[in-house]
Order: structure tokens, then sequence, then C-alpha cells
């Protein structure tokens, strides 16, 4: 009927992207979480980043915007967070207008670029699907997510947000 269904998580930054992080199962507010702590957190801090300077961004999707995934992101980033229902958890006056994907990379570059490539090889399996996604990772480099975040269209004054944002994107790749 239906083929396997992997939730691939990724995240651009001027350092580069954080990805490919799998899911075949159903992400919640658990996993997400787990997922922030154990991936996406540690490798910000692998690479030895302040954290008083990195920004977050996400979309709305239910896990990303439960209130313990908020209160964690305001444990780490303090209120240089934008998502969803976040200004009124944590009581911040930065306001994340809701459907815009012209201000994530990860929604007006990267979603595109891995769809079109995936699309355009067609893997026959999920362990071809995960070999593909890890090697077009593999072929932005951390001078080419640069340039991607600091000319991101969204026009912010500097001290808003600087080039230090990190972007989480989602993906559901059906594979038939």
């Amino acid at each position: 009927m239906f083929g396997t269904i992997v939730s691939v998580r990724a995240a651009i930054s001027n350092h580069g992207i954080i990805s490919p992080i799998f899911f075949e199962e159903t992400v919640n507010q658990v996993r997400y979480k787990i997922m922030l702590k154990s991936s996406f957190i540690a490798h910000l801090m692998a690479k030895d980043l302040p954290m008083e300077t990195q920004w977050f961004m996400q979309d709305g999707a239910r896990p990303h915007t439960a209130n313990t995934v908020l209160d964690y992101l305001h444990e780490m980033f303090d209120l240089r967070v934008m998502s969803h229902r976040f200004p009124e958890q944590h009581g911040c006056d930065k306001m994340w207008p809701p459907r815009s994907p012209d201000i994530n990379p990860c929604d007006f570059f990267l979603w595109r670029f891995l769809k079109e490539k995936v699309y355009e090889r067609r893997p026959e399996n999920v362990v071809q699907l995960r070999a593909l996604l890890v090697e077009l990772r593999r072929a932005l480099s951390e001078d080419f997510c640069r340039k991607l975040v600091t000319n991101n269209p969204l026009q912010l004054e500097a001290s808003d947000v600087d080039t230090n944002t990190s972007y989480v994107m989602k993906v559901r790749l059906l594979l038939i």
C-alpha cells in the first residue's frame, strides 16, 4: 500500500549543517527534545560555539512547541529563540510569524534542494535514502552554509539577530 515513512531532521547554521537525524517513529515532544539534547546541542558544543551568542529558530510543529521543549530551549538559548508559542511561554517580545518559509533557510533552500536530489536519484529503499541524504549533506560546505545564512532574505537589524542563528528543519519523506 504505502511505503516506509522516514522522518529526517536537519539544522543549518553559518557553521554548517547538522544532519541528517533519522526517525522511523512518529516524532513527539519527548523524541524531539532528546534529539535536541543528544544531536543538535551536542553538535553546537562540539564546535565550541559560545551558547550565549547562538540564536535558535524552528517551525511551529506541535512537538517543537510543547512546553517541555520550549522550556529546554529557554534554558539553552535564554530569549534567543524564534518559535511559535515561545514569546507567550517565556515573556519575550520577539514574535515568530507562522507559516513563513521565506525566513528559514531550511524551508527556502535546504528542503527544496534535498527533495529535488532525492527525486532525481529515486532511492529504492530506506538504506539508499539514508545514504543519499548523508552524501548530499556532505556536498554542502561550511562556507556555503555561512553564505546562505548571512544572505538570509529576512532583513533584521543586527541588534535583533546576528549570523549565529541556527535553523531546524523537519522533513518527512515517503519512500514508495
